[in-house]
């Protein structure tokens, strides 16, 4: 098999995207829901012409009817020259016509197959090639081929066929029963295997979404597994499992952002190829796919505070936490400086930590931008946040908006007493005399020419000024003052707003924001302008 795969570019403007299929090659499709994954499947399964092609569709039957099989050798070529017409239409994306013949013509194949290598067998004893009728004997027969696939794949089910030509399963040692009776992931796994394992050399598998109803610590080995022994053959396999492509690391990924469409009908697609040999790590490697082409890297978890609310106000961006801002550091810059990913622009946000203008230029370089403010919570509990959310409870519950708000910060307030200052003051100084000391630790250079001798390092806290300064905000009741330069969440002022805004917890409160956030363009912009040189920069169109 030898086909160049013609991806037209949208409503087929500028030339398409190319990508070899022949004998052994694997490609993998990823995108989000509704981006154009299976119209893309169904396009290719159009252009094939006459090459031999298997769709496994994404909305395939998961149930068998009964564990016999009813063809006769020609029905099951006519239901297949049907099946195969009938995949190269349109409305195939979503509507199967032929979703129980499809069970019977694999669960008939396996059986077939297996029944060809007895005869064979058979008829070479009969011919007095007795050698030749041990070898064939000695090579996994396609029933073992299938049972090797589904303990490979971690499934206790083996396969046998009864004197009656009935399929039947067993579970280890237990009693075999019909395999109808086996659970859908099961099933499933089944009539993947067997569609594949019983094709003729030299076919095409289109298979969409190879994940339904498996886990992936099935679909995985089992793919790996199917992909070695039909190396014969060619797959492209469309999946929404971004890590899935990591069974086969060999394999390009087509990365499809959108589809544009005439009618019912996708007609281009706007697709990034990830080729294979990219040098980039695992991590950053999943992070890629499926992600759109300017990925924000954060500092925390995705469970911290900082994911949703960047998601609510970047909606154009793909937002990938990685702990710490070493982690942001190193995902920028490798990305950046990785051939083959120049449709890819990483960014950077880390908290700015005392660092010098110099220091934040040259980061601004490089794709790094620095906030301003101390950490998400600064913009949760910002006085525009607090105001924001304040008229929507306001007219909740019929009160004075203006009221409410004010009442919120002066609890806010209240929970700064003199040893939360304190506390707050020695937190920020910490941590600007951790970054002095670490900037005056000498390099190996210096350790080498002084031979060893004591490291002398000398830091003066800030603490001081910094207590002054805190004290000076909460006596100007000055929110932002406050929140922007101080880690306030082990404080009691998150809960004291929330409660005062008459939510019953501060997630409830700092998921208010987030949805107002997603809805409302105007308090979205008052946010993001929060953000500084990261909110200027996003704000210019992307470079070509």
């Amino acid at each position: 098999m030898n086909l160049t795969w013609r991806i037209p570019n949208l409503n087929g403007e500028g030339a398409a995207t190319e990508i070899g299929l022949a004998d052994g090659a694997v490609v993998f499709i990823v995108g989000a829901n509704g981006s154009g994954k299976s119209a893309l499947v169904t396009h290719l399964s159009k252009s094939t012409g006459t090459i031999k092609t298997v769709r496994i569709a994404a909305h395939r039957q998961s149930w068998l009817s009964s564990s016999s099989v009813d063809l006769t050798p020609k029905a099951r070529k006519d239901l297949q020259q049907n099946i195969t017409q009938r995949d190269r239409q349109d409305d195939s994306r979503w509507k199967d016509d032929y979703a129980q013949p499809r069970t019977q013509v694999a669960l008939f194949d396996l059986a077939n197959a297996q029944n060809a290598v007895s005869r064979a067998i058979h008829d070479l004893l009969k011919a007095g090639e007795d050698d030749e009728a041990k070898s064939m004997a000695m090579k996994p027969s396609p029933l073992e081929a299938m049972n090797d696939i589904l303990s490979v794949s971690t499934l206790t089910v083996r396969l046998s066929i009864h004197e009656d030509g009935d399929i039947l399963a067993q579970h280890g040692d237990g009693p075999t029963f019909s395999i109808s009776l086996l659970s859908d992931g099961e099933r499933n796994a089944v009539m993947l295997a067997a569609q594949v394992l019983t094709a003729e050399p030299e076919t095409l598998f289109l298979i969409d979404e190879p994940e339904r109803h498996l886990h992936r610590a099935i679909t995985e080995p089992m793919l790996s597994a199917l992909f070695e022994k039909r190396a014969d053959c060619a797959f492209v396999i469309a999946t929404h499992e971004p890590e899935l492509p990591g069974c086969n690391p060999a394999a390009p990924v087509v990365i499809v952002r959108r589809c544009s469409w005439a009618g019912n009908v996708a007609n281009g697609w706007d697709v990034d190829v990830l080729q294979p040999g990219v040098d980039i790590p695992d991590e950053i490697r999943k992070a890629l796919l499926g992600s759109r082409r300017r990925i924000l890297f954060i500092e925390g978890e995705t469970q911290s505070l900082d994911y949703p609310l960047m998601s609510a106000l970047f909606p154009e961006l793909s937002i990938k936490p990685t702990g710490s801002c070493t982690e942001v550091l190193r995902s920028v810059s490798g990305l950046a400086g990785t051939d083959g990913l120049h449709w890819l622009e990483p960014i950077g946000l880390i908290d700015r930590d005392d660092r010098t203008d110099d220091e934040i230029t040259t980061l601004e370089a490089g794709g790094i931008f620095a906030l301003e403010v101390s950490a998400g919570e600064s913009i949760f509990y910002s006085s525009d946040a607090i105001g924001a959310i304040a008229s929507q409870q306001a007219a909740f519950f019929g009160i004075d908006s203006a009221g409410l708000s004010n009442e919120a910060v002066s609890a806010g307030i209240a929970m700064i007493d003199e040893e939360a200052c304190e506390t707050l003051a020695a937190r920020r100084s910490e941590k600007s005399a951790r970054n002095e000391a670490l900037s005056q630790l000498p390099d190996w250079r210096s350790i080498r020419e002084n031979g060893g001798q004591d490291i002398q390092v000398t830091v003066q806290t800030k603490y001081p000024a910094e207590l002054e300064r805190i004290e000076s905000a909460v006596a100007d009741s000055d929110m932002d003052a406050i929140t922007a330069r101080y880690a306030i969440k082990r404080t009691g002022l998150p809960t004291a707003i929330s409660t005062a805004l008459r939510f019953s917890n501060r997630r409830h409160y700092e998921e208010a924001v987030v949805t107002l956030a997603k809805k409302d363009g105007d308090f979205r912009d008052l946010l993001r302008a929060k953000l500084g040189r990261l909110t200027e920069y996003l704000d210019q169109p992307p470079p070509a």
